[in-house]
């Protein structure tokens, strides 16, 4: 008679699947809290990234409007009208504890200081060579400055000192300055500028200057215009001419930094640049642009030593919504300028 053998049948006891458990909950721990450190390091790690790049960001475009401060900015000279006074560089105008609301009023604020001066934020232009009626010209981003206008308003300096017709000096209203006028008060009617025409770019050349070999990259009529800075033109019996070696820039602009609600924030504080021409000429405009939120602005002057501190602290006063996570993270920023 055979034999039947019967197969013993196995399976997991309870306390074996009870530790088999605890073993994937330790191991499933481990790894949300390695998930967990992991977004919070990423988190912290974008924040930092974000700062830098904030950081980077701001002092570049301070930077830039520092670093033009008083260039284009005539000083001395024979000129009447007083324009611009002497040490233009340091012309400065600085509030202490002002806000700008939404609507545009200045308001009292501990926090917010504003600093306005003269600069040219744009090119300029060396004549090279008269041709006729016309002038080539040696220029750097001096046809970005005009865009696609075929005139402007600019200064020229002749020699080391700005070009001006022998009669203009009496059509200026008020005549001779003998008193110069407080920093960055420019009174238009006692300010002239050069009105040039035909401004065209030469084919085949670069935007700046040609290191290598100064080919000229701009053309422009030889004959010029001598304005008032309300616009309106006077007449002279000569000297209307552009010469070899007369340098060309654009009349320079009044900046101001300051501190202003932004009303696409919220009204959140943050600060502003602002641009303004200092004589009413075609095409150009004021420009106001938000540069960054801002918890303090402060500005400190040092005549003694032509010095100024500019101490910033970049970012929300109240814990605001950043990446994901609540948090705040003010930049603290110092900046020197000075002769």
């Amino acid at each position: 008679m055979p034999v039947i053998s019967k197969r013993s049948e196995h399976g997991f006891t309870l306390i074996e699947l009870m530790i088999s458990l605890a073993c994937a909950m330790f191991v499933l721990t481990i790894i949300l809290q390695l998930m967990t450190q992991s977004s919070r390091l990423f988190v912290r790690t974008k924040n930092r990234a974000d700062q830098q790049i904030e950081r980077t960001l701001v002092s570049e475009q301070l930077n830039y409007y520092m670093q033009r401060w008083g260039k284009g900015v005539l000083t001395g000279g024979s000129q009447d009208g007083g324009y611009p006074l002497k040490g233009s560089k340091f012309q400065k105008d600085i509030k202490v504890g002002k806000l700008t609301n939404s609507s545009g009023t200045e308001i009292n604020h501990t926090h917010f200081d504003s600093l306005t001066f003269f600069a040219n934020l744009e090119g300029y232009a060396v004549v090279n060579q008269v041709i006729g009626n016309k002038v080539n010209l040696m220029s750097c981003r001096l046809r970005s400055a005009t865009g696609n206008q075929t005139s402007s308003c600019y200064s020229v300096l002749r020699g080391d000192k700005p070009w001006q017709p022998d009669d203009l000096a009496s059509q200026l209203t008020g005549g001779h300055v003998s008193t110069p006028l407080p920093a960055l008060l420019i009174e238009p009617q006692r300010t002239f500028y050069t009105h040039i025409s035909g401004l065209d770019s030469i084919p085949d050349t670069p935007e700046c200057i040609d290191q290598s070999s100064y080919q000229p990259n701009l053309e422009a009529n030889k004959l010029v215009e001598f304005k008032k800075g309300n616009g309106s033109a006077l007449t002279t019996t000569a000297n209307k001419e552009l010469q070899e070696g007369d340098f060309i820039q654009p009349i320079p602009q009044k900046i101001r930094l300051f501190v202003k609600q932004n009303s696409q924030d919220k009204n959140q504080p943050w600060l502003y640049s602002e641009s303004q021409p200092i004589v009413s000429c075609s095409g150009i405009n004021n420009e106001l642009a938000p540069i960054t939120p801002i918890v303090s602005f402060h500005v400190e002057d040092d005549p003694s030593k032509q010095r100024l501190k500019l101490k910033l602290k970049l970012g929300y006063a109240q814990t605001v919504e950043r990446n994901q996570t609540r948090s705040n993270l003010p930049l603290e920023l110092e900046y020197y300028y000075g002769s």
